[in-house]
């Protein structure tokens, strides 16, 4: 008899969970709260270790097409470059929605049923999903996969956990115009400590796209506001002014903030991504951390004779890798957070930002993360 999965939420997470199942003989159904799945967010970085949870989703290919390798990540620090080092061609970025597209396409080509303008508030660790207009979903394996705020993992009664950090980001995508030379196909990294602490983080996505990330303590109402304070900026960063200049309402504007859970699973309804291990951005893995422990979580049940069983299994083995990413994560957030007291030095900084590109994590299992 075909076993089926009622997933909440069209995101990595559930998406990846979905094409796994799906391809293992499932009936899968994900229900998203839009009318259609879309992606958030401006762009990030696929560390190696993600790259086979995507071989195994089918979307792999796909995603390579349209991924970039850039060539270097630079550093600079008060208006002088302090580094220059050669990504070797092991980092890989792509604007969000890339993934997100080529995720939905391997979900819907292993036979996922992708139901829009469905939103899931709770679930009954007996296999049920419940819409918000009251219909019961019963299914073998529930998995919510509802974001940051999951209302599942609330309904389930799950103790939950979350820290605030003192950092956010803003991010904006924008093409490519006026920066399609060399220089710009590389990662560049701008910290200004000359007055108030600001960062820009400039990553390309491709040929055509590229992402700004603009940092500023939570504290600064006016570094931190979106419309972009398109004066505070060029000002202090002008080799990036012309494009600066471009941003208009673009942007949204995140705090840091880390999310745990006591346990990820309850009976046969289980969570996964944002929902249970939402980390700060400081290294642009949260998505693909989601990915992986979204595959393992479909792996472990997918032909295990009992399912609640498996899922204690899938969480003992992946917990460690997703914490040892989260505990990273927070480390490089806290040690370049710009509302220290104290500033790191040069070298620190270089370093520091140099984990966004590792060349050695890049490569990496997750698990040695």
């Amino acid at each position: 008899m075909t076993r089926t999965a009622a997933i909440a939420g069209a995101g990595y997470a559930g998406l990846a969970a979905a094409a796994v199942l799906a391809r293992a003989g499932w009936r899968v159904s994900v229900y998203e709260a839009d009318p259609e799945p879309r992606s958030v967010g401006a762009g990030l970085y696929v560390h190696g270790f993600v790259h086979d949870a995507l071989r195994k989703t089918g979307a792999y290919d796909d995603f390579m097409r349209g991924a970039f390798k850039p060539a270097a990540h630079c550093v600079y620090i008060d208006g002088a470059r302090q580094s220059n080092a050669s990504t070797e061609g092991n980092i890989v970025t792509t604007t969000r929605a890339l993934l997100h597209v080529a995720l939905i396409d391997a979900a819907r080509r292993a036979g996922v049923s992708i139901v829009g303008g469905s939103r899931a508030v709770a679930a009954d660790p007996s296999g049920v999903l419940i819409l918000a207009d009251g219909t019961r979903l019963e299914a073998d394996l529930v998995v919510a996969a509802d974001g940051v705020r999951s209302t599942i993992a609330k309904a389930l009664d799950i103790p939950i956990t979350r820290v605030a950090h003192q950092d956010g980001i803003t991010r904006i995508l924008l093409d490519r115009d006026g920066l399609r030379d060399d220089k710009w196909s590389s990662i560049h990294d701008y910290y200004d400590y000359r007055g108030r602490p600001l960062r820009v983080l400039y990553t390309p996505c491709g040929p055509d796209a590229f992402y700004f990330c603009l940092m500023a303590p939570i504290t600064d109402l006016e570094a931190t506001s979106v419309p972009i304070a398109g004066a505070l900026w060029t000002a202090r960063f002008p080799d990036l002014a012309p494009t600066l200049q471009r941003v208009g309402n673009a942007g949204r504007h995140d705090r840091y903030a880390t999310t745990t859970l006591s346990t990820w699973s309850t009976g046969r309804a289980a969570i996964v991504g944002d929902a249970a291990h939402a980390m700060p951005s400081s290294l642009g893995q949260g998505a693909g951390v989601s990915i992986v422990n979204a595959v393992a979580l479909a792996e472990t049940v997918a032909h295990a004779g009992d399912i609640e069983a498996a899922l204690g299994t899938w969480e003992a083995a992946m917990r460690p890798m997703v914490e040892g990413w989260q505990r990273r994560v927070e480390d490089v957030a806290s040690q370049r957070s710009l509302s220290r007291a104290v500033r790191p030095s040069e070298q620190r900084l270089v370093e520091l930002s140099s984990e966004d590109s590792d060349r050695k994590h890049a490569r990496q299992e997750g698990t040695n993360a």
